[in-house]
């Protein structure tokens, strides 16, 4: 029976294998966990997705012997589709647990509890079809065909699916944020924290309408974001995309868009996550305190990357763990084209063509609006205004996904895939 996962899904060069170089693919950082998913650039050829296993400890627990050693918990980002040795890396470090806890959104008829309270699958899982499709297409594995989640240590720390939609439901949340969201709020991440609230309120309901009015106003609205986003800069992926498009690669410019997507994490037109995210980290973090309280000493947290962040101030601050390491799984590779010597001014003229493109269209609309009003036909105004914004937040709404990086990533140290 197929489980529908809700978010993170993951694509790569389609048919690309294990490469020889696999100590790469894992590195480590003393700094906090910071983001836990990223975007990385190897070298002129390669991006990785990147995973963080953070590793906390939890002191202060007796045994019969009086004071035993810190017990040892590892907070694992994941994604939900990726390369078939990223999951064999996966199941070798659950195989050094003591328990293992995972997420999947799945109906109640597929969960069975034993006398402790403890959840498990009652059968093995396969994906939904469109996972299925998406990981065959782009020469993956999703995470149910790869991940053995019947070893006895597995257990299930996650809502079902109709606890999670009821609660949506009566929360008004849920659903993928469309265009009209993305132009009302915007893309960034709405972190310009030293404005007080009144000014921040003032950019977010009158700053952005009169920026339609603008030549490229997709443009105006970009650069509003990327102000205020937190730590903003522009995407790596940017002049590797225009590479791929000059070699009209689209399956490239597919997944670096939907990598740039994932490392962002949730925009602001996804608006409140309590049920999605909250809602479930509560009961992860519920059965890993029962795991410490069963005497589990080593206890892996298998979550997707967007739940890190809540997850990690719960472990933090309401369980008191403390955060001793972070390292980095690679997911997934994808190969771009190195750039020549003619690409800057390959990117200057396309630039300066998309610029003269906007600039005829905004001058165009807008008089074709100005002779409609003068004739006073007002509703014909409306409707080509209306079709201007539209087409230009299509454009927006695209773009946006993945222009601006939303947090600033560490440059690693340069290795040639083999």
């Amino acid at each position: 029976r197929p489980a529908l996962f809700r978010h993170a899904a993951a694509s790569t060069h389609p048919g690309l294998l294990r490469m020889q170089a696999l100590p790469g693919r894992e590195r480590e950082s003393s700094d906090g966990p910071g983001p836990f998913l990223r975007l990385v650039r190897r070298n002129s050829k390669w991006f990785e997705l990147q995973t963080a296993v953070v590793t906390y400890e939890a002191e202060g627990f007796t045994g019969s012997e009086g004071e035993s050693p810190p017990r040892q918990v590892e907070l694992v980002a994941m994604v939900h589709l990726a390369d078939p040795w990223y999951y064999k890396d996966l199941q070798a470090l659950a195989g050094k647990q003591d328990r293992v806890l995972y997420e999947l959104i799945t109906d109640t008829q597929d969960i069975e509890e034993d006398a402790r309270g403890l959840k498990r699958l009652r059968e093995r899982m396969l994906p939904a079809w469109s996972q299925t499709m998406a990981a065959k297409s782009h020469g993956l594995q999703a995470q149910l065909e790869a991940l053995d989640y019947s070893d006895p240590r597995w257990f299930l720390a996650d809502l079902d699916r109709e606890t999670i939609q009821r609660l949506q439901r009566a929360r008004g949340e849920g659903g993928t944020p469309g265009t009209a969201q993305a132009i009302a709020a915007g893309w960034g991440t709405g972190d310009s924290t030293a404005l007080p609230e009144p000014f921040r309120a003032l950019i977010r309901n009158w700053l952005r309408a009169p920026l339609w009015l603008v030549p490229c106003p997709e443009g105006a609205m970009l650069t509003l974001d990327w102000a205020l986003s937190k730590r903003g800069a522009l995407s790596e992926v940017l002049s590797a995309m225009w590479g791929a498009l000059i070699e009209l690669d689209i399956a490239t410019i597919r997944k670096l868009s939907f990598a740039q997507l994932l490392a962002s994490g949730i925009m602001v037109c996804d608006g409140p996550q309590t049920v999605i995210i909250s809602e479930r980290n509560k009961v992860a973090v519920a059965e890993l305190d029962r795991a410490l309280a069963d005497g589990c000493e080593r206890t892996a947290l298998l979550y997707g990357g967007l739940h890190g962040d809540d997850l990690d101030a719960r472990l933090t601050g309401q369980l008191g763990l403390k955060r001793t390491n972070t390292r980095w799984l690679t997911a997934w590779r994808i190969r771009v084209p190195e750039q020549t010597d003619a690409f800057p001014k390959t990117l200057l003229a396309a630039g300066a063509a998309f610029l003269t493109l906007d600039a005829a269209d905004w001058v165009l609309t807008f008089t074709a609006v100005a002779e409609s009003v003068s004739e006073g036909a007002v509703s014909g105004a409306l409707g080509l205004f209306l079709l201007y914004v539209f087409r230009h937040g299509l454009l927006y709404s695209a773009v946006g996904r993945w222009m601006v990086r939303r947090t600033l990533i560490p440059k690693p140290e340069t290795r040639n895939p083999k």
